[in-house]
């Protein structure tokens, strides 16, 4: 974190030095910037779907440790997996979401469509806190793990062919294009339905 604030110019703990910072960064911060956008760009809009599959991997590397060591080694890899995999969550899919939540709702709708959106996410929360201990009592650790494997893999699909490509295009455009693309699937099935297809 602090070689991404360096490397942007801003300072973790204070706006106010940041606005007061130098415009122009220098060459070795202009050469890393220029890197982290390059590879920004060179993902195509897939980190979602990437982030997500390295926790299904992780998912999947936890239930092997589960099953394959034994005694202090055994703890330790899944608490350091454990911990790698909420650095990878809270580095990727963690803000993604909210990112996703702000884009893709129309301004008119936006406040009452992601209040909705925020309710079921923390409920969704709530039920994965609560029967994750029932399920690795009941099933195992592996077991468990396993099953949020699956249910990311089923997330790549859904971010994959559900969710529109958001970058490099403002609000207004994501809304036009949304909006666009909901008028022609209406009017298709319209078209069907009265039997004017061609």
């Amino acid at each position: 974190m602090v070689t991404l604030c360096h490397v942007f110019g801003v300072h973790r703990s204070s706006y106010k030095y940041w606005v007061k910072s130098p415009e122009k960064p220098d060459g070795k911060r202009a050469v890393l910037r220029s890197q982290v956008l390059e590879l920004h760009n060179i993902s195509h809009g897939s980190a979602g779907a990437r982030s997500i599959a390295i926790m299904a991997t992780l998912h999947l590397i936890i239930a092997a440790v589960d099953y394959t060591l034994v005694g202090d080694l055994k703890a330790t890899a899944i608490w350091l997996l454990g911990a790698l995999f909420v650095g990878v969550m809270q580095g990727s899919m963690g803000f993604i979401t909210w990112v996703v939540l702000a884009e893709l709702f129309p301004l008119k709708f936006r406040g009452l469509s992601m209040g909705i959106s925020v309710f079921f996410m923390w409920i969704m929360n709530a039920v994965v806190s609560y029967l994750f201990p029932l399920l690795q009592a009941k099933l195992g650790l592996g077991p468990v793990f396993f099953i949020f494997a699956a249910i990311n893999y089923l997330a790549i699909l859904f971010v994959v062919f559900a969710l529109p490509e958001t970058s490099n295009k403002s609000l207004e455009q994501l809304e036009a294009e949304l909006s666009a693309n909901h008028e022609d699937k209406k009017s298709t099935r319209l078209t069907r339905e009265v039997g004017y297809d061609r």
